[in-house]
């Protein structure tokens, strides 16, 4: 994650983002959100830092990232922020993952990086270092309220988190961790009785 980003290294990675961009799976990831013209007027509110394949590939010829572990967090950006507009719509979440997947397969393919490694960039992308209650969960949580479509569970979580019951979601991870793991096992055994 510390390793230097040098002349070498940016090509390989802008050819990596050149491979995704070609990849079916990135379609919707390749150029910034014209939240403009797709009428998302609440987008900027939600997503504080738009980010995408295209943007990520003109900061890294731009130079704008010194370290590998810098660009991993734009790159990982791209699908929080897909997942965090997008809480309320499986089609764009499993985009997310699927040219998540595809991209870290390359970059598998190209660094020696585990799994996991990346998995804690992408936790700190919205969660910030040393989260208990991971990004992955907290959106499978949302998703799986509204699967039950049971108000009092969104205004549980609401008030277990300090939500004014708006669709941003922006909450102290570390703080919120135990409660939000409360009603993560409660939700489950629900769904499980469905």
């Amino acid at each position: 994650m510390d390793e230097q980003i040098d002349f070498q290294l940016r090509k390989r990675l802008l050819e990596i983002i050149n491979r995704t961009k070609k990849n079916q799976a990135s379609k919707y990831f390749r150029v910034p959100v014209d939240y403009e013209f797709l009428q998302l007027h609440d987008y900027l509110n939600i997503i504080k830092r738009p980010m995408d394949l295209e943007t990520l590939a003109s900061n890294l010829r731009a130079s704008h990232y010194h370290k590998l572990g810098d660009f991993l967090l734009d790159l990982s950006l791209i699908f929080s922020n897909c997942r965090r507009y997008n809480y309320d719509n499986p089609v764009m979440q499993e985009a997310a993952e699927n040219c998540e997947q595809v991209i870290f397969g390359f970059i598998q393919d190209e660094f020696d990086l585990e799994r996991t490694e990346y998995e804690q960039i992408r936790d700190q992308t919205i969660l910030g270092e040393g989260a208990v209650f991971t990004q992955k969960r907290l959106f499978n949580l949302l998703q799986n309220i509204n699967k039950l479509n049971k108000p009092e569970l969104w205004d549980q979580f609401c008030a277990k988190t300090g939500q004014n019951g708006g669709a941003e979601v922006i909450l102290d991870i570390n703080k919120n961790s135990s409660e939000l793991e409360e009603l993560d096992i409660q939700v489950n055994k629900m769904l499980k009785t469905m």
